[in-house]
């Protein structure tokens, strides 16, 4: 169809809108009158024109289908975005089943009509909906019960995704992706009864002041379950305003605050697990005279938490039991400092190896921590080798930083802290699995063929300390505390250079490093070697390249970190070039010995 059908502007009867006759074309604004139905069958486009409004105040049944569903969008003549899709009182409950909304902004009144789906004093079920590309915030309702199911939310202006109001509210199955602006939340509830939010996963709020969750202005009863909220620029979740809360097997990782209670704000946290975050928990009066919060936490796991696993001010009470934490000290009884021991931690498997003391620690015999294990593939940089004795000279100090993701990163706006200081505030490209090393005098470096960087300020001390990275929106995304004695490596001459073991361990713990000798992680010269090798991390195929052609065979041996010898290969050929299948090998760290020179490889 080329849009011979038009929507009309008032819709007093029942009408059914078909897929022979799409795409519909409106005019202007389209109301559903209180007497009537509009129904949409799967296939249908509606095209608006900038600024026009569909306003229900009867019903709007949308029912799509997930081979043909539903779009309401801009008429591709105009460029101004369409209004919105208003709810204003409906008579009967609504559905939009299977469909996209983009393009779209928001309605006439300010506050009412602020977003591209908004519901005042009616009910809404939105499933497989995919709202991603519109001029406002999705969703907003007041008055009003509202489901939201198995959708896609994404918005690139500062607001919430979805904000409901004196209310009720059910989301399950969701995705929200966020933004670099401002004061974004995912979701906002506001004086919101018996809510639920439940198998939903929250990333990237990376602008200021932006949570996962902000439950405030007495929302009561809410239950958080089931769900992943990851890189939130403050909380992953917040509980203020006399709000109060359940949150359960939930996993929350890399945000500033993992929970948040704050002026009268209560909730108890039972079978979560917390990764990656400053504070994982946090209790405090935020406004003056509004009083502290409460948390009551147990059956959870609070690991590398950057500053600490709790934050409480004196106005504020928290009772702690049955938990594991991994750094710096939470005096409660009943919990234990230890490794969780975790599958992949940096890649969201939390999944529990065989040993963790976390498996049947609960009362009950359950497992401490969330059931659910994810797998997200958004791995960051993280922090593979220090060097920081200065045994052979003071000033011989790097950090090297790995890609570990599957994309290429720009580590603009990236930034190390507390030992050093060091700010990237030029374009710095890493491809998947190459690494830059940042270093107090790039001179002792000028023959890697891997880049390096000079950090601005600092040394690092010999008596241990706190190394942070973070990303341009300043969130934490690796951190390492080292210290000079057991059970850390223990540098000595030739061998003061501090190497992860394994890409997948989680190295804030010291059984995740070992030495290595300096001139093995640090020298690339083909002088000295007369051999190169790349690519290097490597999965597969490891080439070897000679300044010469060999005139004798050539042996090659490959260790493990316990110094075992795993394979013993003999080669001559030709050419100056040799390739070693290392394929077969798990992942970590070897030592390849070629003709009495070592070098350190990286198998992924």
């Amino acid at each position: 169809a080329t849009g011979e059908c038009a929507l009309p502007e008032t819709i007093a009867e029942d009408l059914t809108l078909t897929a022979d006759c799409s795409p519909y074309l409106a005019t202007g604004t389209s109301v559903v009158q209180d007497s009537a139905t509009l129904a949409i069958e799967p296939g249908v486009e509606i095209w608006f024109p900038s600024d026009a409004q569909l306003i229900v105040q009867g019903q709007l049944l949308a029912q799509g289908a997930a081979e043909a569903p539903i779009a309401f969008r801009l008429n591709p003549a105009y460029e101004l975005p369409w209004g919105n899709i208003q709810f204003d009182q409906s008579s009967s409950p609504n559905v939009i089943r299977h469909a996209l909304v983009e393009g779209a902004s928001e309605g006439e009144h300010p506050v009412h009509d602020r977003a591209a789906i908004a519901a005042w004093f009616s009910s809404l079920t939105l499933d497989h909906v995919t709202m991603i590309s519109n001029a406002s915030n999705p969703i907003y309702a007041e008055y009003s019960d509202i489901q939201l199911l198995n959708s896609t939310l994404q918005s690139d202006v500062t607001g919430d995704l979805i904000n409901v109001r004196h209310g009720s509210a059910l989301i399950d199955s969701c995705l929200f992706v966020g933004n670099d602006a401002p004061d974004t939340d995912a979701i906002d509830y506001d004086v919101v009864s018996d809510g639920i939010i439940r198998n939903s996963i929250i990333h990237s709020f990376r602008g200021f002041n932006s949570d996962g969750i902000d439950l405030g202005e007495g929302s009561q009863n809410i239950l958080i379950e089931g769900g992943l909220i990851h890189h939130c620029t403050d909380k992953g979740i917040s509980i203020g305003q006399s709000s109060n809360a359940v949150i359960q097997n939930m996993t929350i990782t890399n945000c500033a605050l993992g929970v948040a209670l704050k002026d009268l704000g209560t909730a108890t946290v039972d079978h979560s697990t917390f990764y990656g975050n400053q504070y994982a928990l946090s209790v405090y009066e935020k406004n003056p005279g509004m009083g502290g919060g409460d948390i009551t936490v147990q059956n959870s796991l609070l690991s590398n938490s950057s500053h600490s696993p709790l934050f409480q001010d004196s106005l504020s009470t928290a009772l702690v039991f049955d938990v594991l934490y991994d750094t710096d000290t939470l005096p409660f009884e009943g919990v234990a400092m230890a490794n969780p021991l975790f599958a992949h931690p940096d890649g969201f498997d939390f999944t529990l190896l065989e040993g963790s003391p976390a498996i049947g620690a609960g009362l009950d015999g359950s497992n401490y921590g969330a059931a659910l294990a994810w797998s997200v593939a958004q791995r960051d940089v993280s922090i593979v080798e220090i060097g920081y004795a200065g045994i052979e000279d003071p000033n011989r100090e790097w950090i090297k930083l790995r890609n570990e993701g599957e994309q290429v990163l720009n580590l603009q706006g990236y930034a190390l802290e507390d030992a050093v200081s060091w700010h990237c505030t030029t374009p710095l490209w890493l491809d998947p699995g190459e690494a830059v090393w940042i270093t107090k005098d790039a001179a002792f470096f000028l023959e890697s063929f891997e880049q390096v960087r000079q950090w601005d300020a600092g040394q690092l001390a010999n008596e241990g300390e706190r190394i942070i990275l973070k990303d341009a929106a300043g969130i934490v995304v690796d951190f390492v505390r080292y210290a000079p004695d057991a059970p850390w490596p223990v540098p000595v001459a030739g061998s003061e250079a501090l190497v992860r073991t394994d890409p997948l361990a989680d190295n804030h713990f010291a059984s995740s490093w070992m030495l290595a000798e300096v001139n093995d992680v640090t020298s690339f010269s083909t002088v000295k070697h007369q051999w190169q090798v790349y690519p290097n991390p490597v999965r597969s195929s490891l080439y070897v390249r000679f300044a010469w052609i060999p005139a004798e065979p050539v042996r090659s041996q490959l260790f493990n970190a316990s110094g075992q010898c795993l394979k013993d290969w003999t080669w001559q050929s030709a050419s100056n070039e040799m390739v070693l299948d290392i394929s077969g090998f798990s992942t970590g760290l070897y030592v390849l010995r070629i003709d009495g020179q070592s070098c350190l490889i990286h198998v992924l």
